[in-house]
């Protein structure tokens, strides 16, 4: 059989372009709550907020994202305890966008096997990614997810554009931001560790 017309390969390629596709969703909901606050700040004209977040990725982008935001929070008169509770969120946000940068390079970059590993056509391989990368101490080699692990990466990611989009509407909303956003419903009802993820 053709790997491409394997069905588990199948599900293993959708899974890898899946985790991409979401993951830049996820910064896409960075960089539109960054223009929220740029347009509130006075910069309505949407080619110069673009113009701000565009190439940006991952890294930078959100070191914008918590520069602007905890700004914007900082200027709120709102109580102490409801800025405090932003702040935790932000750096839970932060947080786990670093986790999840880690393993989409480690998905983009990586080298890939699967389908077919010998020259008979019945026998397969399991999906099997790995990334090199100079550290240093040397050559270093890690892991990539395997199909469990990246569809617990997609729900992950999942999780953590829905608390973005929250953080975002409560930045609209302070006088809310406290039935939008509680830090302690957010370690509650989302797993912050990846499950079985390789450590990096």
């Amino acid at each position: 059989m053709d790997p491409v017309e394997d069905p588990m390969t199948t599900r293993e390629f959708a899974l890898i372009g899946q985790y991409v596709v979401t993951f830049e969703e996820l910064l896409e909901m960075m960089r539109t709550t960054i223009n929220s606050i740029l347009r509130r700040n006075g910069l309505e004209d949407p080619d110069m907020q673009t113009i701000i977040t565009t190439g940006l990725t991952s890294d930078p982008l959100q070191k914008v994202f918590r520069s602007f935001v905890l700004r914007e929070v900082n200027l709120w008169e709102e109580p102490d305890s409801v800025k405090k509770n932003m702040i935790s969120v932000v750096v839970e946000v932060i947080k786990r966008i670093k986790a999840l940068t880690e393993q989409r390079n480690s998905v983009v970059h990586g080298t890939w096997e699967m389908g077919r590993g010998t020259f008979d056509p019945d026998v397969r391989i399991p999906m099997f990614g790995f990334r090199f990368k100079h550290t240093g101490e040397g050559l270093s080699g890690t892991l990539a997810p395997n199909p469990e692990q990246l569809e617990a990466l997609i729900r992950y990611c999942e999780q953590t554009k829905t608390i973005i989009y929250r953080l975002h509407m409560a930045l609209e909303n302070p006088h809310v931001s406290p039935t939008l956003l509680s830090i302690r419903r957010i370690n509650r009802k989302n797993e912050l560790v990846l499950p079985g993820l390789p450590e990096h």
